[in-house]
């Protein structure tokens, strides 16, 4: 029976070796995001903080990223 249509993915090793590579490239671009993605949150807590916010108010602001 073929794998493939069992799976959708073909099971040759070379192929799913490309793939794990595409896929661990894509993490470390989506690593790199969700730092970016907190720094810029954390400059819009402190800039809260220094326009008078109170730290709550401040952080229920930043949920709504």
């Amino acid at each position: 029976m073929n794998d493939k249509k069992l799976t959708g993915i073909d099971s040759k090793p070379h192929k799913l070796a490309l793939m794990l590579g595409e896929a661990k490239a894509d993490m470390k671009y989506q690593i790199e995001m969700q730092w970016l993605i907190a720094e810029l949150t954390k400059a819009k807590y402190d800039a809260l903080i220094n326009q008078g916010f109170k730290p709550e108010q401040a952080l229920e602001l930043c949920k709504k990223l």
